[in-house]
């Protein structure tokens, strides 16, 4: 995910919970979760594109507002 959105110019970076991984991406003004992993054969739809991830606790929400503003200043306010 991250290797597709850098070669398109989109900020993207990963969250990380205690058990998961998945990735915020900066699409339309706002910053959006996508959990490609998600994307498997049991069944469940997807998370692409969602403005809140239930699945997983970000386990550095310090470090996620950090990333956010460092790839997109102004973009937490």
């Amino acid at each position: 995910m991250k290797f597709l959105c850098g070669a398109a110019d989109i900020p993207c970076f990963t969250v990380s919970s205690k058990t998961h991984t998945w990735n915020l991406v900066y699409v339309d003004g706002q910053w959006l979760h996508v959990d490609v992993s998600d994307n498997d054969l049991s069944g469940r739809n997807g998370v692409l594109l969602v403005e809140s991830y239930q699945i997983g606790k970000d386990q550095a929400p310090e470090a996620t507002a950090f990333l956010k503003e460092l790839f997109v200043p102004g973009s937490t306010k």
